[in-house]
């Protein structure tokens, strides 16, 4: 005889589903909340709608949904799984509907993929702090990040240029060299676990560049971006883009693994700061995210950035 506990694990199986684009409509409300709770003017409920029928039909999003014993959606997962990453898991802080959603993503992926990682949102988690814990016991690291910005107003641009060290504005020849910079100094690194499709390994560390280069996120000129050199070796490098004619981002700054702790991260960050607000005079911020865990940290704030959100990233990675 079934106990009253397995019963309800039974029936709450059987009430999440892989969603097909004819199902969508049982989500507006839901994805209406979710809208609220992200407080996002340019989202609608059609454009997500339009956005997941065609991920789902081209087979590129994994869509879950719950629903309760009178047909009611309670929540929603969206999976990508060609980057092993959750876009979303959104049941309005309902641990019992996060966990039945999560554990059956969970159990069709843990298999196949060799990581999997999913946000607790931004700017406010979506997530229940149960959950949250829950992810932890099911073996995910859990990572703080931090959302920080710059107010021009606010920019400290103190630092002295060493002797034998000089600055050089990113050109694409340089791109292959740059690359082997990066992916040495963030090798091994919790930034590699969070984002492996940008720094798993060197071929995705320079597709990533490419891409940033070509402008896939946000503008990008070749003056925006810079190069530590020492002697004729690259020691350094600032990306930054902009979005709009008011912000800027920095998009990675890194220095050589045997070169770290002589100030040269600040010399790069200043420099590649100054001269954004100079040839963007309508410039009126800078934004970043960086792990908590990252010692730049402290680096940025030292130079005007202030904290203005948190969040965390899960990620689970298969022992082999």
């Amino acid at each position: 005889m079934i106990d009253l506990v397995e019963e309800l694990r039974i029936l709450g199986s059987i009430m999440v589903r892989e969603i097909k684009p004819e199902n969508l409509d049982d989500f507006e409300d839901l994805l209406q909340q979710y809208i609220g709770h992200v407080d996002d003017p340019f989202l609608s409920v059609e454009e997500l709608k339009e956005q997941l029928q065609s991920g789902i039909t081209s087979g590129s999003r994994y869509v879950l949904g719950k629903y309760n014993q009178l047909g009611d959606a309670q929540g929603l997962l969206i999976h990508n799984p060609a980057t092993n990453r959750l876009s979303l898991i959104f049941a309005k802080g309902k641990y019992e509907v996060e966990k039945m959603l999560f554990d059956r993503m969970f159990k069709d992926f843990s298999e196949t993929s060799p990581t999997l990682i999913f946000e607790s949102g931004y700017p406010t988690p979506w997530i229940s702090e149960g959950f949250s814990d829950y992810a932890v016991r099911c073996g995910f690291a859990k990572h703080e990040r931090w959302y920080m910005k710059l107010k021009r107003n606010d920019f400290q641009p103190t630092s002295d240029l060493p002797d034998g060290v000089n600055l050089l504005p990113f050109t694409d020849s340089m791109i292959e060299e740059i690359t082997r910079l990066v992916f040495k100094s963030v090798d091994g690194s919790s930034d590699q676990d969070l984002f492996p499709f940008s720094y798993g390994t060197y071929d995705t560390t320079l597709g990533f560049h490419q891409q940033l280069s070509n402008g896939d996120f946000g503008t990008h000129k070749h003056s925006y971006s810079w190069v530590l050199k020492e002697g004729d070796k690259s020691v350094g490098v600032c990306f930054m883009t902009t979005r709009g004619n008011d912000t800027g981002f920095v998009m990675h700054l890194a220095i050589a693994p045997e070169c770290r702790q002589r100030g040269l991260g600040r010399v790069l960050l200043v420099h590649s700061l100054q001269n954004l607000f100079k040839i963007e005079s309508e410039l009126t911020k800078v934004e970043l995210a960086v792990t908590l865990s990252n010692p730049a940290t402290v680096l940025y704030e030292s130079v005007g950035f202030n904290k203005v959100n948190d969040s965390s990233t899960y990620v689970w990675k298969k022992v082999c």
